[in-house]
């Protein structure tokens, strides 16, 4: 992710590691999920502003898009000036998880295959998608994900977890302590 928070965390794991001096790539598309003209407001304000019931739907679907002269829009901010228009302006479950998807089959899984050892850091709804990938379900996951938490995962040739003695049956993977 580009937020600073995860930037944040990458570099204090990085830090702990003493591997402060690789390489690492930042993504949007491990951002969490934009919620368009609801960014910047705290849930009272969203309720407030636009009512219960339209924010419930919102949840369930997209909410509208934020203009880009909103000065909550990340097209604002110079770190997305290289997204260009594949940046969201408001996102749905489904369109948050095809945007890490992406992610995953574009820059995890060639890095796996070539070896390497890859860290993720990114935000609840896009690592969500990515271990429902994993897990091969949907099934309780986004409820046995830990914040802040390193969920590790060994897979085999064909991008499938090797179930690791103490890996959480759910998920597939195991946390390191």
């Amino acid at each position: 992710s580009v937020t600073k928070s995860t930037v944040q965390t990458c570099n204090l794991v990085l830090e702990e590691m003493d591997l402060l001096h690789i390489q690492h790539r930042k993504d949007y598309r491990l951002n969490d999920r934009h919620y368009g003209t609801l960014s910047g407001l705290s849930e009272k304000e969203a309720i407030e502003q636009y009512g219960s019931e339209k924010i419930a739907a919102w949840l369930e679907t997209s909410p509208p898009s934020l203009e880009h002269t909103n000065p909550e829009s990340p097209s604002k901010l110079r770190k997305y000036a290289h997204v260009g228009t594949d940046l969201p302006t408001a996102e749905s479950l489904v369109q948050t998880t095809e945007r890490a998807m992406s992610f995953w089959t574009e820059r995890i899984v060639p890095s796996v295959i070539s070896g390497q050892s890859t860290l993720v850091v990114g935000h609840a709804a896009s690592l969500t998608a990515i271990v429902q990938h994993l897990a091969g379900t949907e099934e309780g996951v986004s409820a046995r994900l830990l914040p802040g938490k390193p969920l590790y995962y060994e897979l085999d040739k064909d991008m499938v977890p090797v179930v690791q003695k103490g890996a959480d049956p759910t998920l597939k993977g195991f946390y390191l302590s």
